[in-house]
């Protein structure tokens, strides 16, 4: 059973922070969310800069994220993060160059993990995430920040979906700028640009250099049970051998997660900050704590899904426990 901390105010996440006793090695980082563009319920950058100073020189990393946005070239994504207010630490953004490093996992869904490169360069993370609901995975806490988040855009693809990319050739002008990033050829222009599946190495790079998104990413390629599944895998392989804590800010909770790029309204109030250094136990707490106030399963209520899927799988492969024990500071 493992200990969850819990305070209602932000004015006692100095409590929070010392019952968490995180003890830091090596080179330390943040992994939060940035927010899309016209999203407004992000992390609060002044309360994630709160534990940053708690910290050793800490870097804040994110990895790009797979649909065409500010978010998914390391420029503007860096941009982004300082105009939205996280400009107090260092941001690495760890696949920037589309560079990824292989981790193997051998479970179910993948033998290997492709994550940002960087990532090895941080031996402590703390991981800082936004409580929400989302379409896949019913909520997105702890877990997800750190298995979509830190994924490389081609893994990314791999967690969301089975079914390869295609055109929409609706919106396809056949400027051909697809064939030319393709680095398996897999791309060729008859009447509309067409990807070949057999070819395809799902290495996601058309989907930037297109300017008409005309490039479809089937987002629910595969059930929600193996979505669930497969990102509690690249958790298991992100935070294999790294030293990591976890908060989780159980405010300004929406429906759907801060990649959206527009302002959402909350629809519950708010219920506080809570952490652990156990992932699962602080997102079943933090699941169970909305489940309560609200009175029945918001997520299940909008998606049509068992939520709590994923915290099942990644007990059962050792991520960590559902059992835990609330303490309210």
């Amino acid at each position: 059973m493992k200990e969850v901390y819990f305070v209602e105010s932000d004015k006692d996440l100095c409590k929070l922070w010392d019952a968490l006793k995180f003890k830091t090695v090596g080179k330390v980082a943040i992994k939060t969310h940035f927010g899309e563009e016209g999203n407004v319920t992000y992390p609060k950058p002044k309360l994630v800069k709160f534990f940053a100073d708690k910290l050793s020189s800490p870097t804040l990393i994110e990895g790009n994220v797979l649909s065409k946005s500010e978010r998914s070239v390391a420029k503007t994504h860096k941009e982004l993060g300082k105009r939205h207010g996280f400009d107090f630490a260092p941001i690495d953004i760890i696949d920037g160059n589309e560079e990824f490093k292989k981790i193997k996992i051998n479970l179910k869904h993948f033998k290997e993990a492709l994550v940002g490169k960087n990532l090895s360069k941080y031996k402590s993370i703390l991981g800082i995430a936004h409580f929400k609901g989302h379409g896949g995975s019913g909520f997105g806490g702890a877990l997800k920040n750190f298995a979509v988040g830190l994924a490389s855009r081609p893994g990314k693809l791999r967690i969301h979906t089975r079914i390869p990319l295609h055109i929409n050739e609706d919106k396809c002008t056949s400027c051909g700028k697809c064939v030319g990033v393709c680095p398996s050829k897999a791309i060729s222009i008859q009447k509309k640009a067409n990807i070949d599946a057999n070819k395809c190495t799902w290495c996601a790079k058309c989907i930037n250099a297109c300017n008409y998104n005309a490039i479809n990413i089937p987002w629910h390629g595969c059930s929600y049970q193996d979505f669930q599944e497969r990102l509690v895998e690249y958790f298991y392989a992100i935070t294999k051998g790294k030293k990591l804590s976890y908060i989780n800010f159980v405010v300004d909770i929406t429906k759907q997660c801060d990649c959206q790029g527009s302002k959402m309204k909350p629809f519950m109030p708010d219920i506080g900050y809570l952490a652990s250094d156990d992932a699962v136990a602080l997102d079943q707490a933090c699941f169970d704590l909305v489940k309560k106030k609200f009175g029945k399963d918001p997520f299940k209520a909008e998606y049509g899904l068992d939520s709590t899927h994923q915290l099942k799988y990644a007990e059962k492969i050792g991520v960590g426990t559902r059992k835990y024990k609330l303490v309210k500071l």
